[in-house]
Parts: structure tokens; C-alpha cells; sequence
């Protein structure tokens, strides 16, 4: 069986789409290395700009894939027929929040989502709720032009790394901090928390660190400035593997604030580690979470809700979050993968 993946993100994206790509094709390869023979395809360095969406599918075809495996939400054009597709998709958040995205971005995006939805084989949503999403925003687009095809949607969520399930949470009591992991984007909604952590902290010995990047960063450490807190949060820019597995295990709990997600992989990772967390009641938070007692919920809205739970945070031990592992557990998600392939020949 031989498979070829878009590679993109596996090569040059260091968050979400990268570790999701990263994670499920290294796992495959440590697997199934004699039942899968992998190619994992990227833009020759004088290919044209849309050599992704033509000159992919032609390079994966000359080099004899029965299957094509698009690792973030789109299909290559010029892939024959004969070659049978898998998407996955991670989000249609471009739909859902559109304000959240440059106009000409959405569009682009919307139309390879379609086109990959109508071509795709199979397609793999990340969550239930991503699932629900794109058959909410997608499903009579599609119907529309292929007659009695049904979207053949599979929830497989994503697996991680093995290096955080080899943690254990080991707070720092004497400089002790809570984390917030996420890109610096408006839909993370890292000014609500700002704003809550800043009516509470003179009440708590507690800092708080942003760890990540993104375009609101500028943003936020003026805000951040404004409140004279400067003291007290703590960014970290972009923090390499071991900076921020450091970061989580030494946390004394991690909140996760977000407006909108279509999976959560932060969550995940602090779960492996045991660290205790206040999150938003979004709905995909909701079905990771739905068996963990002791979480902390509040509305993402509500800057009263979110200064409480940073307050409640405080008292809260380790937790079990057995029943997250085991869903992201990576040779059962990867058993499953090499199923779906097989299926399909």
C-alpha cells in the first residue's frame, strides 16, 4: 500500500496542523512500516506558488500512490481518479467566524474545503463537533452537485506526542504560575483573560504565562502594559519543545479560554501531564472533557466567570484524566488509521 501525504505542515508548521501531521505519520511509520510505504510530498523549492492544489497530485500519481492523505482540510486538482482520497479536516472556523479571517482567506479556504469534501474518499473530522460543523455549513453544497453522495465522515481524534504521557505535573510552590498555550489570535481570546487574571491577581501569589505566538501579541503586551502588569504576566514567545514541556509540568494549572476550537490538543497535553484546568463550556471542550470530574468551566464571555475560575484554580489537586488518554491514544488511533486505508482498497 503506498500513500503519499501533503506534507506542508509536517515540514513548516510548528503548532496544531504540524504536530497533528507529525504525529499520526511518524506513528504510522513506527508501526506499520511493512504494510505502509509513505511519501510525504513538498513544494520542490522552484515549484510555482500552487504547486499544492497542481503539481501534487501528478508527482504523487508518477510515483504509483494508491492513496492520497490531505493532512489539513484540502485536495490537490490533478489527482486521477484512480488514486482514492482521504482529507482530514480540523476546523471550518473560516465559516463559523469569518470575522476572525482576512475576507480573500475565507474564500480561499471555503473553496478547497468544497472541493476537497466532494472528491475526498473518506473524510476524517478531528472531533464530533467538527463533524456536526461540516455537515451544518457543507452538507447541501455537496449534495448539491454529486447526487445521493453522502459525506462519509470518520471522528478519529488527534493522538500526541508519547513525550508528555512520560511527565508528571510537579508544580513550582515557589514562584508559582498558571498557563495559558495558544496562538495569539482573537478567537483564543487570551484580552478576556487578561482582563479577568488582572481584577484577581492582587489576591493570589499566582503569575500568569502566555506562551505563544500570533498577530494580536503586540496587542496584548500593550494591554498588558496598560494594566501595569507587566510583573505578573509573563510572555513566552514561541517556546521551543522543551521550554514548554518545562512550562506545563511546572504550572500550577493551566486555563484554556478559547471562543472556538475544533479540536483542543493543548487541553490533551496538559491532561497527560495532570495538571489541574479551568476551561471554556464550547462544545468540543465539552465532548473531550464530558468524563473529568473537577473541571472548572466558565463562560468564555464572562470576564466575572473567568477571574472566579482562576480563583477556584487555586485549590485544585491533580486529576484523572484517564478517560482523555484514552482516547487519543496513539496505537489505537493508528490501528485505526491503517483500517480506514485498507478499507479502501
Amino acid at each position: 500500500m503506498k500513500i503519499a501525504f501533503d506534507a506542508k505542515r509536517y515540514f513548516h508548521n510548528s503548532s496544531g496542523l504540524g504536530n497533528y501531521s507529525r504525529t499520526l505519520v511518524n506513528g504510522l511509520m513506527s508501526r506499520y512500516a511493512s504494510e505502509i510505504e509513505f511519501n510525504l510530498l513538498d513544494k520542490p523549492k522552484k515549484a510555482f506558488p500552487w504547486w499544492r492544489s497542481y503539481g501534487m497530485g501528478t508527482v504523487a500519481s508518477k510515483w504509483g500512490a494508491n492513496i492520497f492523505h490531505g493532512l489539513s482540510n484540502e485536495l490537490p486538482f490533478d489527482l486521477p481518479k484512480s488514486i482514492k482520497t482521504v482529507v482530514t479536516i480540523h476546523d471550518v472556523l473560516f465559516k463559523s467566524r469569518p470575522n476572525d479571517y482576512p475576507f480573500f482567506d475565507s474564500l480561499i479556504y471555503d473553496f478547497k474545503t468544497n472541493y476537497a469534501l466532494k472528491r475526498a474518499d473518506l473524510i476524517i473530522a478531528t472531533s464530533d463537533f467538527t463533524a456536526a460543523e461540516i455537515k451544518k455549513y457543507y452538507a447541501s453544497e455537496v449534495e448539491k452537485y454529486y447526487y445521493n453522495k453522502k459525506l462519509k465522515i470518520k471522528v478519529l481524534y488527534q493522538s500526541i506526542s508519547t513525550k508528555y504521557i512520560s511527565n508528571s505535573w510537579c508544580p513550582n510552590s515557589k514562584m508559582p504560575y498558571f498557563i495559558y498555550h495558544s496562538s495569539f489570535v482573537s478567537r483564543k481570546n487570551h484580552v478576556n483573560l487578561i482582563k479577568a487574571f488582572s481584577s484577581v491577581c492582587h489576591l493570589l501569589p499566582h503569575n500568569l504565562i502566555l506562551a505563544g505566538k500570533g498577530n494580536l501579541e503586540s496587542e496584548l503586551i500593550q494591554l498588558v502594559e496598560d494594566l501595569k502588569l507587566n510583573d505578573r504576566i509573563i510572555f513566552y514567545h514561541f517556546p521551543s519543545d522543551s521550554e514548554l514541556e518545562k512550562l506545563l509540568v511546572e504550572s500550577s494549572g493551566f486555563i484554556y479560554p478559547s471562543f472556538s476550537e475544533g479540536f483542543g490538543i493543548p487541553i490533551v497535553e496538559a491532561a497527560t501531564i495532570g495538571i489541574p484546568m479551568a476551561v471554556s463550556n464550547i462544545p468540543v471542550f465539552q465532548e473531550l472533557m464530558n468524563d473529568v470530574e473537577s473541571v472548572i468551566w466558565f463562560d468564555p464571555l464572562s470576564l466575572n466567570e473567568i477571574a472566579n475560575s482562576i480563583l477556584a484554580l487555586t485549590n485544585l489537586k491533580s486529576m484523572n484524566y484517564s478517560s482523555i488518554i484514552t482516547k487519543v491514544d496513539e496505537n489505537n488511533i493508528s490501528k485505526q488509521y491503517l483500517d480506514l486505508y485498507q478499507s479502501l482498497l
